[in-house]
């Protein structure tokens, strides 16, 4: 066991053992006691919305710069900081674990435009947030209530908002309505006047499910045909591409493909 990490602090420690006439062995604790304050604690990486793991979650093994194991959430590619794991699952394979790319923030912060730091506090309502350079529909910064890419738990986003290609914001509210399961897609003054060609488009809300009991099936057994309600909140983004097609007299209408 090594009890003091030089020849100098050795002697410290025993010329102060000597003057205070203390043992020894407090003096030693002490020098272990303070090399171990003086250790250097590795910075966490957190993950970005690229990939399949919820947003700001802890970085479980280290970045890698080769493919991905499995599709991300929104179909989008890690950068060149590479994607790690999210979770401890070493038991299964690689395509049943969860994944994000590396680079992000830790909850509650977000890394200003122009900056390399997650310097910047979300709004007390979003679980993390995100900077998005200012556009002719969107022009907040990233501490606003309207620049939250995940909710806190119990929170439900509503009202997306336009924050560019591939970026989904939106605003937190403190229930599990969401947008009551309707559909909300923006740029909306884009669906109007057919100037945008991608749209993000949000679906959230509660839904009430029926589960099964494993023995639901078997006649004879006291759990045959037997049921219980089960209430899940859903959220549901995607992207849509604009298409443009014609209807009688000429005018062009938005058509959006179904999902």
């Amino acid at each position: 066991m090594v009890l003091a990490r030089s020849e100098s602090e050795t002697r410290e420690v025993h010329q102060s053992c000597r003057s205070s006439n203390q043992s020894c062995e407090i003096g030693i604790k002490a020098v272990i006691k303070k090399a171990v304050a003086k250790k250097v604690v590795a910075k966490k990486d957190y993950t970005t919305h690229v990939g399949n793991a919820p947003i700001g979650s802890v970085c479980e093994s280290s970045c890698v710069t080769t493919a991905p194991p499995s599709s991300s959430v929104l179909g989008l590619v890690p950068g060149t900081r590479g994607w790690c794991f999210a979770d401890n699952e070493k038991s299964k394979g690689a395509s049943q674990r969860l994944w994000g790319e590396c680079g992000g923030c830790e909850p509650g912060s977000y890394k200003p435009i122009g900056r390399s730091s997650c310097s910047g506090r979300c709004s007390a309502s979003c679980r993390t947030c995100t900077d998005v350079k200012p556009n002719k529909y969107h022009g907040f910064s990233g501490k606003d209530v309207r620049n939250c890419n995940s909710c806190k738990e119990g929170w439900s986003p509503r009202n997306p908002y336009w924050g560019g290609p591939d970026t989904y914001i939106f605003y937190c509210q403190e229930n599990l309505d969401g947008s009551k399961n309707k559909m909300q897609c923006r740029p909306y003054q884009g669906l109007k006047s057919a100037d945008a060609t991608s749209y993000v488009c949000m679906k959230a809300g509660t839904k009430t499910v029926s589960l099964k009991h494993p023995d639901f099936w078997i006649q004879n057994n006291p759990n045959y045909k037997n049921w219980y309600p089960r209430q899940m909140h859903l959220v549901l983004l995607s992207q849509a591409t604009l298409s443009i097609i014609v209807v009688p007299g000429g005018q062009p209408a938005v058509s959006f493909p179904r999902w």
